[in-house]
């Protein structure tokens, strides 16, 4: 049988088990602990400590690390995994262009703020900076050596400058000639030239060139109307399969045209990322729209929180930079091959459906069909719309019918990530002006939606029907 001595579990004869001499002594003989006596009570944990937390920003690249894996995850369709290797860059650039630079301005402020896990500004920077780094490094790989080959392997080829054929470079000179000379625009900068504006996100060349015995560096920006992945025709590849080759490469190739009667000693890719976070006390702003408006064109200039170098860039070049941009080096991020993976969403829109998954076709409550119905639908039941499972045609719908139905008084809603083409503003406005009253609360701050949202407010108010606006915190 099984007994119980001063809370410890005992084993006796008879049991069917064998006697236990350790199991039979009392507590102080075994060193066991006795519990606590009646009326007892344990000390309440100190929920200050900082073992009781995660850090937040080091919780989220964990989470992105996961998004990563996804994209080595050979159960998805191949486009599929492309797809969520372009997801981790977009996230990692909105990481570093909110959450690191508020971070960095804290730091540069000599900010004593210390996170709930016990790290202070200049410990949290350079944990995400050694956690991001080894991600964007994972990514690489996840690149180089899984997905690039895997497309390979079903048709889709991306060429390194190496394999440019005879063929391959007579024709890619002729496209450079064609399409991309014609935008690229090299800024040289000297004590007399002063340092160009680098936009956001924007991908570079920094050229060094020799020209009349001085050595000269300029800058050249790769507009983002050009695609990152130019295909070649099968004529000129010599092969079936298609097949692409790199912006950057071609414009590295070809970079001497820029640059006549001068001697390139070199070309280095690099990217900026910068502070875009939108800081506005709300009760100090006389017209909110107005100081959002403003601060969105500050923060075109906002401070760098990551500059991405290629790891082959000499130390001089990266030297040169951060004096202009005025940062220092804990922000450069070697890259070890490619960079600004967020361009490899264009390859989903490869026609290759057997290498995506199936299309979703989400289930439509109402359509243009059916407008008479669906108040007398709505006053019969409620009527809830999941999306994306239901599809938002049917809130179109809805607000379609009800700007045509002359029993509705008035409209008010709130807009918060409006699209570039979404019909919504020109049905409220369709609205007001037959009469009705329209109330509409507008999200300024949506995160990098602002712009986008401030040109419809202006439009709205600008048929004068009752708006509003507001921010989000």
């Amino acid at each position: 049988m099984i007994g119980c001595y001063d809370g410890v579990m005992t084993m006796r004869s008879g049991s069917g088990l064998d006697e236990s001499p350790d199991l039979l002594k009392k507590p102080a003989e075994t060193g066991a602990v006795s519990p606590p006596a009646r009326g007892h009570q344990e000390p309440a944990p100190d929920l200050a400590d900082p073992h009781f937390y995660i850090n937040r920003e080091l919780s989220w690249l964990e989470f992105n690390q996961r998004v990563l894996l996804q994209a080595l995850d050979p159960t998805h369709p191949l486009l599929e995994r492309v797809k969520f290797l372009s997801i981790v860059a977009t996230n990692l650039d909105e990481f570093f262009m909110v959450r690191v630079a508020t971070l960095l301005r804290k730091f540069r402020a000599d900010s004593i703020d210390v996170s709930p896990d016990g790290l202070d500004t200049e410990q949290q920077l350079a944990a995400i900076r050694a956690r991001a780094s080894r991600i964007m490094r994972e990514m690489s790989r996840c690149w180089t050596t899984v997905l690039q080959p895997a497309l390979a392997e079903h048709g889709v080829v991306f060429l390194e400058r190496p394999e440019y054929t005879d063929a391959i470079r007579a024709w890619l000179r002729d496209y450079f000639r064609e399409n991309v000379h014609p935008v690229l625009t090299p800024l040289a900068f000297d004590p007399g030239h002063p340092f160009p504006y680098i936009s956001n996100l924007s991908m570079n060349l920094a050229v060094v060139v020799r020209h009349g015995g001085r050595t000269r560096f300029a800058r050249v920006k790769l507009p983002d109307l050009l695609p990152r992945f130019i295909r070649l025709p099968p004529e000129v590849s010599g092969q079936r399969k298609e097949t692409f080759v790199f912006l950057e490469d071609v414009a590295r190739e070809h970079i001497g045209m820029l640059f006549p009667g001068a001697a390139l000693q070199g070309v280095h890719l690099f990217r900026v990322v910068r502070d875009t976070d939108m800081v506005i006390q709300e009760d100090e702003a006389d017209d909110l729209l107005e100081s959002v408006d403003r601060t969105l064109k500050e923060l075109r200039y906002g401070s760098p929180s990551q500059l991405v170098v290629e790891s082959t860039t000499p130390d001089r070049v990266v030297n040169i930079l951060l004096e202009n941009f005025e940062i220092d080096d804990d922000v450069v991020e070697r890259a070890p091959s490619r960079m600004g993976y967020g361009h490899w969403l264009e390859l989903v829109r490869l026609h290759r459906p057997k290498l995506k998954d199936a299309p979703f076709s989400p289930r439509p409550h109402w359509s243009n069909d059916n407008l008479d119905s669906i108040f007398d639908e709505v006053r019969e039941r409620d009527i809830l719309v999941h999306h994306p499972f239901d599809s938002f045609a049917s809130v179109e719908a809805f607000l379609r019918a009800a700007v045509g139905d002359p029993q509705v008084i008035a409209i008010k809603m709130t807009l918060y990530r409006i699209g570039s083409n979404s019909p919504l503003v020109d049905m409220l406005i369709e609205a007001a002006e037959a009469g009705k009253q329209v109330a509409v609360l507008v999200e300024l701050k949506a995160r990098f939606d602002e712009r986008n949202n401030i040109v419809w407010a202006h439009r709205m108010e600008a048929r004068a029907f009752t708006s509003s606006t507001a921010w989000s915190t």
